[in-house]
């Protein structure tokens, strides 16, 4: 769908697994808006390693419901008129032979008011305490945004106004 634009945002990608650190990608062409998020793992759920035992396939499950429900990790202005169209969470502490695991969540949006998407607030952090920081990056036909979000600095500014 963003093809173009996407790809511009995942070449920012630091590529780089830190703990206490994720990173969100933010696309915005037309009327459709695309977030991708990447936690590590151990932020998410406290551990890395393959869930085997079933307390941790527990852990990892009411981690992937938490991050299905997009609006306990974002909130968009409502001046935007944004209608999620497709939500997924997956992560690979599921599959065998993986090492640094994370969890990666993507929501697609279709906002009515493209104009008035100035913002977008980022909630995860009340829910994964564990992270600390959140490298956003944007790309838009209007330009490129970068910021660190934090606990305390969790609005990330898509616009120069």
């Amino acid at each position: 769908m963003f093809s173009t634009i996407l790809l511009y945002a995942l070449a920012f990608s630091h590529g780089t697994h830190t703990h206490g650190i994720a990173e969100m990608k933010v696309a915005m062409e037309g009327k459709e808006l695309e977030i991708e998020f990447e936690f590590p793992a151990v932020d998410i759920v406290g551990f890395e390693h393959q869930a085997k035992k079933d307390s941790d396939k527990a852990k990892v499950d009411q981690a992937l419901k938490k991050l299905r429900e997009h609006g306990t990790i974002i909130s968009l202005p409502k001046a935007a008129k944004c209608q999620l169209s497709k939500v997924e969470a997956d992560s690979d502490l599921l599959e065998e032979d993986e090492e640094h695991n994370d969890f990666e969540a993507e929501y697609e949006f279709r906002c009515e008011k493209m104009a008035e998407l100035k913002i977008i607030k980022v909630l995860a952090f009340s829910h994964f305490p564990s992270v600390n920081k959140i490298k956003a990056v944007a790309v838009s036909a209007n330009g490129q945004f970068q910021a660190d979000l934090t606990k305390e600095k969790n609005v990330f500014q898509l616009s120069d106004d």
